[in-house]
């Protein structure tokens, strides 16, 4: 992005490549299948301020943080995987216990 002049105190004309317009609305470029033409038409408003908040966001996680997440996020599978084959289990002895009806 290159500003190209000063309107008022908080208004800016800038020149903004595709590709930056692309990336704000998560396509990687003009040739990405989630690339919207009217995004580049003129008088067409992009909120900005929804990238920059979620930039924030994260810029506001320290490693402690992400550490603590990453460790939940490992028990949580474990859990998950422990539960998974439990059920695995359970419905192949219902299948085992049923009758096989060999009319179908």
């Amino acid at each position: 992005m290159k500003v190209i002049a000063q309107i008022t105190q908080d208004l800016i004309m800038c020149e903004v490549s595709s590709a930056e317009i692309a990336k704000l609305h998560g396509a990687s470029g003009r040739y990405d299948k989630a690339w919207d033409e009217s995004w580049i038409r003129v008088g067409t408003e992009h909120d900005m301020l929804g990238a920059f908040k979620a930039v924030d966001a994260i810029r506001g996680f320290d490693k402690a943080q992400l550490k603590y997440l990453k460790g939940r996020i490992d028990d949580m599978t474990k859990e998950y995987d422990s539960i998974l084959q439990a059920y695995e289990k359970l419905t192949l002895f219902d299948k085992l216990s049923e009758p096989e009806d060999l009319t179908k």
